[in-house]
Formats: structure tokens, sequence, C-alpha cells
């Protein structure tokens, strides 16, 4: 599987998607990772797999602007990949 770090973002109302260029602390490209709305206006982008190493890195996306950075990373964060967010 090829890592990749493109963000597709998905209109609920439209019933379509967009591709949204990010700006800022890109992320390496991944896959098996976990991303969920936070705040209404933000996304979380969490762990994942990038060419052969799990990632425990925790990225924060601002919806309106797209801009990236990493949140916290004094935080130890245990490597994860193919998990679910709650």
């Amino acid at each position: 599987m090829e890592a990749l770090n493109d963000i597709m973002v998905y209109d609920i109302t439209q019933n379509t998607w967009s591709s949204v260029i990010p700006t800022g602390d890109i992320p390496v490209g991944k896959y098996g990772h976990t991303a969920c709305n936070y705040q209404s206006d933000k996304a979380i982008v969490f762990g994942g797999f990038s060419s052969n190493h799990v990632l425990g890195d925790l990225f924060i996306m601002e919806i309106d602007d797209s801009k990236c950075k990493p949140f916290a990373k004094s935080l130890i964060i245990s490597y994860k990949i193919q998990h679910l967010s709650r």
C-alpha cells in the first residue's frame, strides 16, 4: 500500500468530495491512520503507517484555512496503525 498525504473533504450537504491543499507543517504521507472532527472547525489526524514504520504523530488541521501543525509534540503517544477513534 502506498502512503499518501493528500486530503479530501466531504461536503454532506452537496454529497461531494473535494481536494484540499494543506499548508503549514504538513504530516508525512500515511495510511492506516485515524482522522476525526474536533470542535467543529478542526480535524485531528493520528498515527498510521509510512514507508516502513508505524507512526505515533498527532496533527491538527484548521478546517477554514487548511493549516496543519503538530499537536503537543512533547506528549509521548504510543504508535498506532489500523485503529479507530470514538
